[in-house]
């Protein structure tokens, strides 16, 4: 799939699964909403104190899953 063609699958849906990574290594899978702003980028909303957000600033990686 072309990068144009994901992005356009993304904007029609809004759910999804962020995995980021445990200090440990092991995944962490957070149920998420999204959305696809103008320049293509995704934008999801964290809380401070939740994993998801510890990870972000630990690793800086993140992988999105939408069905």
């Amino acid at each position: 799939m072309e990068i144009n063609d994901a992005i356009e699958f993304l904007r029609d849906r809004r759910h999804g699964v962020l995995i980021t990574q445990k200090a440990d290594g092991r995944p962490q899978s957070s149920n998420i909403v999204y959305l696809v702003d103008d320049d293509g980028n995704i934008v999801i909303s964290v809380t401070d104190d939740r994993a998801k957000t510890r990870n972000l600033r630990r690793t800086h990686t993140a992988s999105l899953h939408v069905n």
